[in-house]
């Protein structure tokens, strides 16, 4: 088994409160590629085998706009500011912040990880974690995500 990883990035946005997000490259545009499109886009390059992974055998969907792709074994991280800046930058002040050598008034930084069995993209959950809900929560946060996986 080979170890693979993709990593996406951008601010996280929303036409309304009951649409699907996306991932923005400016903070001032309200559009973008959903999520779910862009793992499976950055999948296929990674020859992932849709077939052998596939959760649901008849979902329905057509060629090109199937997101029902389960990935075993994976583990998530999420790198959240207020404005872009390069990874690096944002996981040093997640340390920093976390042990108090950063002001968190002046900038906001956060850091959430999931390691776990099964990351299915048509519900956009890794384990009993809603994804979609978490991120939400961080609308107009810039993010990166980085998914590992086994191939």
């Amino acid at each position: 088994m080979v170890n693979l990883e993709i990593h996406l990035e951008g601010y996280i946005k929303t036409e309304s409160d009951d649409s699907e997000l996306f991932l923005s490259p400016n903070p001032d545009i309200n559009y973008g590629e959903r999520i779910a499109n862009i793992i499976q886009r950055k999948l296929s390059r990674c020859s992932y085998e849709r077939s052998k992974n596939q959760k649901y055998l008849e979902d329905g969907f057509t060629e090109g706009t199937d997101v029902s792709i389960y990935i075993p074994n994976v583990a998530l991280r999420m790198y959240f500011s207020d404005k872009k800046e390069p990874l690096e930058t944002i996981q040093k002040n997640v340390i920093l912040q976390t042990f108090g050598g950063l002001d968190v008034y002046q900038k906001w930084y956060g850091y959430s990880e999931y390691t776990i069995e099964g990351f299915d993209l048509i519900n956009l959950t890794i384990g009993n974690h809603d994804l979609e809900s978490i991120l939400r929560t961080y609308l107009n946060k810039y993010v990166y995500i980085i998914i590992e996986f086994e191939a």
